[in-house]
Order: C-alpha cells, then structure tokens, then sequence
C-alpha cells in the first residue's frame, strides 16, 4: 500500500511540474510592433486591424476580434495611441472603440458621433474627432472627456474636416471637404476651445505633418474633374501641391504646385530626422527633401495608404487592390523594396509602436 501510495504521489508531482513549466501564453500582446488600418468594405462589419510583429516577422489578423470575439465596425477609419489606450474610429459606425493599447481588450465605446474621421486625444481626459456631419457635408470637431467616454462639445468648423495636427496647444486640421470640396486648414485653439484662424490653400487639404524646424505642412490633392472616368478633365481640374505654414503668425511661407489633374495623398515625414516628406503622386511614391528643396521618385505603384517606422526607418505602403485583402510593402528610404505581407481589405494606414 506504502509503495502505491509513493507512486501516486510521484504521478502528481510529475504532472503538477509539467502544469507549472508550461510557458506563459503571448497571444493578445502587444506592446510594440505596426499596426495597419483596414477599412473593410463599406456596409460590412469588415473593418479590421492588423499586426505586424517585427522581431519574429509574424502577422495576425482581425486582432481586435480575437480578442474580443466580434466585429470593430463598418469602415475602421483610423487609429491612434495615447497612453494605454488605443481609439478605434469606425467611421460608417458613427464610434470610437476604446481597447487597452497592449492586449486590445475592449475598455469602452464613444457613441452618437457623426461619421468620424480621426481623432487626436491631447490629455488624459480630453479628445478631439474630426466629424464630416450626418450629411457629409456639416464639418464639426467633436471634444471628448476621456473619462466618461462622451461627447461633451461639438465646434462648427468648414465642411469635412480630416487630419488633426497638435502643436503649442493648437490644433491644425486639414478639411478636404466631405463629400464635397473645400480648401482650408482650420486653427483652433484647444485651451479655449475656440477658431483662431482659416489658412486657405489649395482644394482638399488631406494632411498636414511638422518638420524639423517647425514649420508645418500640408498636401493638397487638388480637385479633379473628369471627361469620361478615368481620362481626367484637366481644365476644369485644380491644382495640388504642397504649402508649409509658419505656426507663429500661420503665414504661408511656401508653395509647390504639381498642376491640374495630378493629385498628391498619403503625406508622411520622416519621423527619424524630420526632413524628408513622403507622398503618392502619378502612381508613384515620392521624397521630398525639405533642406534642399529636392524631389525624387522613389517606387512605383498604386498606393491607399503609407507610413514611417521610427524603430527600422522603413517605409510602409499599402496596395491598392479593391475588395480583395491588400498588402504591406515595406521600403527603405532610398525606395529598395525589402519585403511584404498580407493585411486587411482596403488597408489605409498604418501605426507603429
């Protein structure tokens, strides 16, 4: 009896050694690698996000439904992190999805927003979304108190405002124009919460970046007119380029046009040195270097989305194929392709950690 009893014994400590060495799980983790944003198609709940993990070059799929086990939303427009959480704008869903930034588990929902766009948040407990109105067309900047998780104010800007820019305790924010077109970047000032000013420059301003001294600037895709889709209407079309803005008096200080009918997406900087600008123009991506007043041609290719890596310097871009799942190109930035992987279905962007 002795001898059964050891060796039941011996069985349980085998299998409680083999329970206590089993290594942690990982899965839901993460605290740094790229994020993509996939709008899905419009009307579906197929809106996801991706990720990338750079250290073991692996890719996983609708993480926020892994983790959660349903859907984001219809159209995932943007993302962006502050602090601890990650805010999720689902554009056709008319929210913002809150998930914890390291393990995507839901924390809340901001609801009753009017098609969203981006959302900038600039303080523990206060956000700004920019907001193309129920009609497309009724541009609002909605303030959030990120403690309640609600609305709490709404500022009538121009119609269809876009990116938001922080800088000095104000926002610049780009207003392409909804469903239809505009041509300014509105100035607010977020300690009082009211319209300093309105920069006009060229049709659609998309995006606005701050490079190394400062200075602040904005692409202009210009409004382009057609004769039958695709073949453009170049008289009737305007002109895109790029304008900079001196933030101290928001002056324009520069101004390069590309001309009619040559539209000019995806603004990004580079985040390393501040320097170089990174753009999609003539189905191609482009560097700009801002010292000496230089552009080149890096790659080619029809692109939806790009973005910069501060940790490998690399640039992102995402292809251009419909419904069909889209792909990360990855470049350096002398534009030598180093390698891709599969996202999500009109994948528009991308955020790294």
């Amino acid at each position: 009896m002795r001898r059964l009893w050891y060796g039941l014994m011996g069985c349980m400590l085998f299998l409680s050694a083999c329970t206590e060495e089993k290594p942690p799980s990982s899965s839901g983790t993460y605290s740094e690698g790229v994020f993509t944003i996939n709008e899905g198609v419009f009307g579906q709940t197929s809106g996801t996000i991706s990720y990338y993990n750079r250290t073991n070059g692996t890719v996983q799929q609708k993480i926020f439904k892994q983790v959660n086990g349903r859907d984001l939303g219809d159209v995932v427009q943007s993302m962006s992190f502050y602090e601890d959480r990650a805010y999720i704008v689902v554009n056709n869903s008319n929210k913002i999805e809150v998930a914890d930034a390291n393990t995507f588990e839901e924390k809340a929902q901001i609801t009753g927003l009017r098609l969203p766009r981006y959302c900038l948040a600039i303080s523990t407990n206060k956000a700004y979304v920019t907001e193309w109105g129920d009609d497309g067309l009724t541009g609002t900047i909605a303030i959030l108190d990120l403690n309640t998780h609600t609305v709490i104010n709404r500022i009538a800007v121009g119609v269809g405002p876009e990116q938001l820019l922080f800088k000095d305790a104000k926002l610049y924010i780009t207003h392409v124009g909804g469903y239809g077109t505009n041509n300014i970047v509105t100035v607010l000032n977020t300690v009082t919460d009211q319209i300093e000013t309105t920069i006009s420059v060229f049709d659609k301003p998309s995006a606005c970046v701050e490079d190394v001294d400062g200075f602040i600037w904005v692409a202009c895709a210009g409004k382009v007119a057609y004769l039958t889709y695709p073949t453009i209407d170049t008289a009737n079309s305007t002109a895109s380029g790029l304008i900079r803005i001196n933030p101290t008096n928001n002056a324009i200080t520069k101004t390069i046009s590309f001309g009619k009918g040559k539209p000019i997406g995806n603004l990004i900087i580079n985040t390393a040195n501040k320097e170089e600008l990174y753009y999609s123009r003539t189905s191609q991506v482009w560097k700009y270097h801002i010292g000496t007043d230089v552009e080149e041609s890096l790659f080619n290719g029809s692109f939806y989305g790009l973005g910069f890596d501060p940790v490998t310097n690399y640039i992102y871009a995402a292809t251009s194929v419909g419904v069909n799942a889209a792909e990360a190109q990855r470049y350096d930035t002398n534009g030598m392709l180093i390698d891709a992987y599969t996202v999500g279905v009109f994948a528009n962007g991308f955020v790294f950690k």
